[in-house]
């Protein structure tokens, strides 16, 4: 404000004028629009113009009373203000002063007050209310967009819609000079308003009004389903409206409140609740703020809604993506089920647990992981406390009614959910949240559940979430199931291993323990037959022949099962060197030349190509090659055939033994290669010996890296090929 201009002592005295010039300067004072005062010296009224006395009559004053009166007496209602004291201060320091001052909410004057040289007064008062209002108005409207601009630049902040409730309450708080307020986010799958930020009320005192449903005829409730903001200007009219608010006045003294819904692109939001300690006008003004306000919030809050579901998107494309490959790697069950929670803990939730049904019923917490140290302490302590019977409440009804299940946990529904006083108070350091709980099955069976939770009043998981997650509960359910198929399956093949081992064992030290007797058995036999003894008849010689035999047989079924034990335990060696097909098969019949003999068997060989070199152990070949032999010939009628020849590719060398025996069952192909399984053992057909050779001839192949074949047709003989690896440069160095 510029400063006062100096007294004007030129300004006549009315009295001091002649009659003619007063009379003309009253008129004049008259139709002016400013109110004019002339104070004498004692500070009474000797003339005041029509505006003035317009005024007074407006307030309900006589103003033809004022004359001879003094200020006070005159206009007792400007008592204390401004204008009162700066006119007194002219009439005392003699000296020009200014102001401005509202009277009405209507009304601001600027006056003036000028002394004069007889010690009188004159206050000259101007009604500038529309352009003080106009200022008014400016100065509101730059300190709004300052607002804005500020509440903008926080909300660029501001990325869930939980961080835009706080910055909205705590600008909301300031810029309607607020004490209280609540910020709810609006749950449309639930049918409820969650309180995400508040301010002037307890903890305590505020989780009756941390959930609001749409339908429970509240204030906020009300604004929101309408999507109209609600005024209440007093505690009465709110209290008549809303009588349930009784228990909110208690404890937020509040003289009024406001609720305003958060609406954006026609999607309802939330809603905001403020209350006030003086009686706010609600004028048109002050409504349009706050509802721009409000529709600038709804924004924000809209593009963190959509900011948020995108991240919450890519984090479950993401998380499926790469579920295949971190649940399939591994093989321990421990770290399957590790990986299953470091896929959601901490991008898609704040803690995640995973509970197994054992096969005797009980119900174990296989894994957890919390999202900080903080929470992984306490899902420890829990766990350590209720390390044998945890059954979280959330998951004994997923279990029980095998079905997607959430659950809002608080310190109102604690109390409910039937679990001890130490349970709950370890529950109730998690603070506000909500967990999901989700079956988990396996081959059509329930092998468990999958637990996860996010922390805040407001939290909540969308059906997008549940969707998300069921659907990897699904792939975790399998990959779980796999790793305990294959625990139990190594399981099982170490124990069969070990078991083969003890057999294997206990087989060769049978087979040594029976081989020494026999051995003696022999060479007694010898000995009676050479007469050391003494003299043998023939029928004494004949007995002794048929012991030789059977000694020699038994020692044969020995000496396979001892061969067999060793080769399961993998006790024999082998050395591989080049070794020609010819030199291999030519040597066979001196070996087959009694059991020929015998049975009176044509033997034929086919010469083999001198470029026919296998790379085996000369001993195991022949052995092999000796045991098809003696099956050919032991299941070959008398007067039969048997054929021998070789024949090879780049790769390998086959020899093949042929006979025209009785064949072998199309069916019982396969079986004639396992352990202790004869083919022909029968009343018709019998047959000695343990069954061992072809297992044991078939195990020496594949030792060597070939292996046994065998076509048959019954009663038109059967061919066995031993398949080696052909001899070359690289191979024996690769051996």
């Amino acid at each position: 404000m510029s400063s006062p201009p100096a007294a004007d002592h030129s300004l006549p005295r009315l009295e001091g004028a002649t009659r003619h010039e007063g009379v003309a300067l009253e008129k004049a004072l008259d139709v002016v629009s400013d109110v004019f005062v002339l104070f004498d010296k004692d500070f009474r009224i000797v003339y005041h113009n029509e505006a003035n006395k317009a005024a007074m009559r407006a307030a309900g004053m006589n103003p033809d009373a004022a004359i001879g009166k003094t200020i006070l007496e005159a206009l007792p209602q400007i008592a204390g203000s401004v204008g009162e004291r700066e006119t007194r201060r002219a009439m005392k320091d003699r000296v020009a002063t200014e102001w401005e001052e509202s009277y009405h909410p209507d009304v601001r004057l600027h006056g003036r007050a000028f002394p004069l040289e007889d010690g009188g007064l004159i206050v000259v008062a101007s009604n500038v209310s529309a352009e003080w209002r106009a200022r008014e108005d400016a100065r509101l409207a730059a300190e709004r967009a300052t607002r804005f601009e500020a509440v903008t630049a926080d909300f660029r902040k501001a990325l869930r819609p939980e961080e835009v409730a706080h910055v909205t309450l705590s600008q909301a708080l300031d810029a309607f000079h607020a004490i209280a307020g609540i910020v709810y986010l609006l749950d449309e799958s639930a049918g409820v308003l969650r309180a995400a930020a508040h301010h002037g009320v307890a903890v305590s005192e505020a989780l009756p009004w941390s959930e609001v449903p749409l339908e429970s005829g509240r204030l906020i409730a009300d604004a929101v389903r309408m999507r109209e903001p609600y005024y209440m200007p007093t505690r009465e009219v709110l209290l008549e409206r809303y009588p349930v608010a009784r228990e909110v006045n208690k404890a937020i003294k509040a003289e009024a409140w406001a609720a305003i819904p958060l609406v954006s692109e026609g999607r309802t939001l939330g809603g905001i609740c403020l209350g006030f300690d003086s009686d706010p006008a609600f004028d048109a003004d002050q409504r349009m703020f706050i509802e721009t306000f409000a529709a600038q919030c709804a924004q924000a809050m809209d593009r963190a809604r959509l900011y948020q579901e995108a991240q919450l998107a890519d984090e479950r494309l993401r998380i499926l993506a790469h579920a295949a490959d971190r649940l399939i790697v591994p093989l321990d069950l421990d770290l399957r089920l590790r990986r299953v929670l470091a896929l959601m803990v901490p991008s898609f939730c704040d803690w995640g647990a995973i509970y197994l049904l054992e096969p005797a019923g009980a119900l174990r917490r296989a894994a957890v992981q919390g999202a900080t140290k903080e929470f992984e302490d306490l899902l420890g302590e829990i766990g350590n406390a209720y390390s044998k019977d945890l059954r979280p409440p959330a998951v004994v009804r997923v279990l029980k009614e095998d079905t997607t299940i959430t659950m809002k946990v608080d310190a109102s529904s604690i109390p409910t959910l039937g679990i001890d006083e130490r349970y709950a108070s370890m529950l109730a350091r998690f603070g506000p949240h909500v967990v999901l709980a989700v079956p988990m099955h396996a081959r059509g069976t329930q092998i468990g559940a999958l637990l996860l939770g996010r922390q805040g009043s407001s939290a909540a998981f969308s059906p997008a979430d549940i969707g998300f997650i069921v659907d990897l509960a699904i792939r975790a359910a399998g990959a779980i199931d796999n790793a305990r198929l294959f625990a139990s399956e190594h399981a099982a093949r170490s124990a069969a291993e070990e078991a083969n081992r003890a057999k294997s064992d206990f087989l060769a030290a049978m087979s040594h323990e029976l081989r020494t007797p026999l051995n003696a058995i022999a060479g007694y036999t010898e000995l009676l037959s050479l007469g050391i003894r003494g003299p043998l008849n023939e029928q004494q010689h004949e007995d002794l022949r048929r012991i030789a035999r059977n000694q020699a047989h038994l020692l044969s079924i020995i000496n396979d099962i001892l061969s067999f034990a060793r080769i399961e335990a993998g006790y024999v060696d082998f050395t591989l060197e080049p070794l020609a097909a010819r030199e291999v098969i030519e040597g066979l019949e001196q070996f087959m030349a009694p059991q020929l003999a015998e049975r009176q068997l044509r033997f034929s060989l086919r010469r083999c190509d001198a470029s026919l070199v296998m790379l085996a152990d000369r001993d195991k070949t022949q052995q092999v090659l000796l045991n098809l032999l003696t099956n050919a010939a032991k299941f070959t009628a008398i007067g039969g055939e048997i054929h021998v020849h070789a024949d090879g590719d780049d790769a390998t060398i086959g020899i093949h033994v042929t006979d025209t025996g009785i064949g072998i069952p199309n069916d019982r192909l396969d079986a004639i290669f396992e352990p202790f399984v004869q083919v022909h053992r029968s009343l018709t057909h019998p047959v000695s010996g343990t069954g061992l050779g072809l297992s044991i001839s078939r195990d020496i192949a594949r030792k060597m890296g070939g292996d046994i074949g065998v076509k048959s047709a019954l009663g038109q003989g059967s061919t066995f090929t031993l398949v080696l690896p052909r001899h070359n440069a690289d191979s024996l160095e690769q051996k």
